[in-house]
């Protein structure tokens, strides 16, 4: 299991509140994001491992400002997902539970290989609270599986908390773009040492 597992909450940095300070021009910001994701998306291809990482903690942070994000390994076989790097709060919890194919808003996007963004995710049906977190916190979620050669490889979880958190659909586009570019390059160089490498990274946003 990557280091990220062995996380202490010490080491994660304080939940970004999404408040602006100043007007914000939104069709500027979604232009400036959407060339973003296209030059990270072509560096990919690119760049070495070590590279490829500082860019995915760099770019994420950047792209999708957020309190916490999960990712997911699938064991396809027995039809699990495992975390292997959670950030923001319950670390702990979090890295001890394991999701079913089908479980839960993630186990749902994993079985129908479909993203979801829900921005009330606290009130969704298919909705399942990691044991030994609260319940019925309000947080928006946008969850996406991570493919790559048709192959199911794990999923990416990102949260926003608050009653006013949400998630754009530009954001999502941005999003599945990410996960799509990260889950290529990621299975091209190996789960452990790209997770490793990954919570060093994210650590230090």
């Amino acid at each position: 299991m990557s280091t990220a597992q062995h996380a202490s909450p010490d080491e994660v940095p304080a939940p970004v509140r999404l408040v602006p300070t100043e007007p914000v021009d939104t069709q500027a910001l979604i232009d400036s994001y959407r060339g973003l994701a296209d030059v990270f998306h072509e560096m990919l291809a690119e760049q070495s491992l070590d590279t490829l990482l500082e860019g995915i903690g760099y770019t994420l942070g950047r792209l999708l400002p957020h309190e916490s994000i999960i990712i997911y390994e699938a064991d396809v076989q027995n039809q699990i997902l495992f975390p292997v790097l959670a950030t923001g709060e319950y670390i702990e919890e979090v890295m001890s539970s394991r999701v079913q194919f089908g479980e839960g808003i993630t186990g749902w996007a994993i079985e129908h290989r479909e993203p979801v963004l829900t921005n009330r995710a606290h009130l969704d049906p298919r909705v399942k609270v990691v044991p030994g977190t609260p319940e019925n916190e309000p947080e928006a979620l946008v969850s996406i599986p991570l493919v790559a050669r048709n192959a199911i490889k794990g999923a990416l979880n990102i949260y926003r908390a608050g009653e006013e958190a949400s998630f754009t659909e530009e954001e999502f586009d941005l999003a599945k773009r990410f996960a799509d570019a990260a889950a290529r390059d990621m299975h091209q160089d190996g789960w452990t040492h790209s997770f490793d490498k990954l919570g060093e990274m994210l650590a230090k946003q």
